[in-house]
């Protein structure tokens, strides 16, 4: 009896075919996660590879498990999965500074889910071409992510002395670079784990006048740099990098820039630079924007 039970409605040839999708959705998923993933945004190939996992299964569930019930509609579990992706890609907009920031994001994850559900349904080819589609679109309308990342260097080592430290100071300072986040942890065999982030002031400088022509020099502090979670409200979503500094010479001045990253020990680049607030100047004892 059970086993009549177990062995009735399997079909291995469609069970093979059910497997093909799922991977098909997963491999799918992962070539537009690994691309958002390479651009540091909130989702990346997990995200994206479950999400075309899940799309691609409940549409299987849909169109395979209610087969055995005189009234079924296909079109209601995949309606279910839109709405659903709608909440993940909600949390990802958020707006900060009056810019709108996470669309491209969502809407790749809205993508992945559509890509699933295709593939799910049966459609495989036209997946994987939508899918081609998507990682196209993105790769060909930004900039390249090592060329983005050209002017960054992380100098990770293992050291017998600590004071080797300055050495690399002397190092950062004659090709022109700046570190900007330094940690240094004694290991138990007496030797020094040195981790230096940094980064190439000039261009720093350049991007900030670009922003605000009147700021022609910039004076870095960075030993004042920090690195704070950001929130949406419900979990930690990113992380911000902010150095202090003034501008022109004048120490009246003051200026904040903001490095985005998607975990504290990313190293900043030049692509996630930012200014939260304006440059502005003490004057008796309050600070205005410099005008």
């Amino acid at each position: 009896m059970v086993e009549t039970i177990l062995s009735r409605n399997f079909d291995a040839i469609l069970e093979v075919r059910h497997l093909i999708a799922i991977i098909l959705a997963c491999l799918c998923g992962l070539a537009i996660g690994y691309e958002r993933k390479s651009r540091n945004k909130q989702a990346g190939i997990k995200t994206h590879v479950i999400v075309a996992l899940t799309s691609a299964l409940m549409m299987l569930i849909s169109k395979e498990a209610f087969l055995d019930t005189s009234k079924f509609d296909t079109a209601r579990v995949a309606a279910q999965v839109v709405s659903g992706i709608s909440f993940i890609g909600g949390g990802i907009i958020f707006m900060r500074d009056k810019k709108i920031s996470g669309i491209t994001t969502a809407s790749g994850i809205w993508a992945t889910a559509g890509i699933g559900l295709a593939i799910g349904g049966g459609m495989w080819i036209f997946g994987v071409v939508c899918a081609a589609v998507v990682v196209i679109i993105q790769l060909l309308t930004h900039e390249s992510p090592l060329k983005a990342q050209n002017r960054q260097v992380s100098i990770h080592c293992l050291v017998p002395d600590v004071t080797i430290m300055q050495k690399l100071y002397d190092f950062c300072h004659l090709e022109e670079y700046q570190a900007i986040q330094v940690e240094a942890k004694e290991l138990e065999d007496g030797q020094f784990e040195l981790i230096v982030r940094v980064e190439h002031e000039e261009e720093i400088v350049r991007w900030i006048h670009s922003k605000y022509q009147k700021v022609e020099t910039v004076q870095f502090e960075w030993d004042t740099f920090e690195v704070l979670p950001v929130s949406n409200g419900v979990q930690t979503i990113r992380y911000n990098l902010s150095v202090k500094g003034t501008f022109n010479n004048i120490p009246e001045t003051v200026i904040v820039i903001d490095f985005r990253m998607k975990t504290k020990d990313d190293i900043p680049s030049m692509k996630h630079i930012t200014m939260n607030n304006k440059p502005s100047i003490l004057r008796e004892g309050t600070l205005y924007y410099y005008e």
